[in-house]
């Protein structure tokens, strides 16, 4: 329904055209959500505080089968030590409201606000004495891992997809990282050649001192299940581990070097194109 307003503009009386697209007492719709809502796989990357001020950080991808049923594989670093991977199984629940929890122990879990279409979830960590919170996307509705130790019907796994080439062009982000007992705000930047090989620059501040800036070369690899390992100058241990996901399109990583530090994230990628990324320019 198109109506018109009269308003006094200057001295002039002006109609505008008012387009009305329905009664104003109109409602948006109600969805509701339930398990088969919560279907696909995420991967995510996170820093997590316990009551102590203490850090630490995890990278994660996880499956649910919209059955109540799902699993995930995770790498975890504190800055003193990295638990390398590990997969476990747990069980999860979707109200009409679109609110999940996933148990990963009895009585522990994740509280999960669902998109109603199914395609993120954002949560909080609710295992006592640590928090954490984060924003996922599902990256597919299917399951791309070959980790079978956690009782997965092989039926179920897809072929993998990933390779040295998924991680392609430049990639972007930004972190705060904890490190010896100070924060800094970290910029990265790292173009990767698709065969093994990338260029970086990063670029860090904390409180009272002045910006660092590193630039290198680098190492990678990439599993077939997608998880990545990022070597920085020449070092045989890794400085990043993390997942890719199978488009190539982002990583989601965690500083895996027991040096006190801690920091998690995700990169983007912003273009397929390489870029100088020597410290030399501004």
């Amino acid at each position: 329904m198109i109506v018109s307003a009269s308003i006094l503009i200057a001295g002039d009386l002006i109609n505008l055209p008012i387009t009305n697209a329905g009664p104003l007492s109109s409602t948006p719709a109600q969805i509701t959500c339930s398990n088969k809502t919560m279907i696909g796989t995420v991967i995510g990357a996170s820093v997590q505080q316990d009551f102590n001020l203490n850090h630490s950080s995890y990278v994660f991808m996880e499956y649910w089968d919209g059955k109540g049923n799902s699993w995930y594989e995770e790498f975890d670093a504190t800055g003193a030590f990295s638990s390398g991977w590990y997969s476990q199984t747990s069980t999860y629940n979707v109200s009409a409201n679109c609110v999940a929890l996933d148990y990963y122990n009895p009585g522990v879990g994740y509280l999960y606000f669902l998109n109603p279409d199914g395609s993120g979830i954002n949560w909080i960590n609710g295992e006592v004495p640590t928090f954490a919170n984060s924003h996922n996307l599902f990256i597919e509705q299917g399951i791309f891992s070959r980790v079978t130790s956690v009782g997965l019907p092989l039926a179920v796994l897809t072929k993998p997809a990933c390779n040295a080439r998924t991680l392609l062009g430049t990639y972007a982000s930004t972190a705060f990282e904890y490190s010896n007992g100070l924060t800094y705000a970290r910029l990265s930047r790292r173009s990767f050649d698709g065969k093994g090989s990338f260029t970086y620059r990063e670029d860090a501040v904390t409180a009272g001192a002045l910006p660092s800036r590193q630039s290198g070369t680098g190492a990678y690899t990439v599993s077939d299940n997608c998880r990545i390992a990022l070597f920085y100058d020449g070092q045989t241990n890794a400085h990043y581990a993390g997942l890719a996901s199978p488009d190539g399109g982002a990583f989601w990583w965690v500083n895996s070097q027991a040096i006190g530090t801690v920091s998690a994230g995700k990169s983007q990628r912003v273009s397929l194109a390489s870029v100088d990324n020597s410290a030399s320019l501004p």
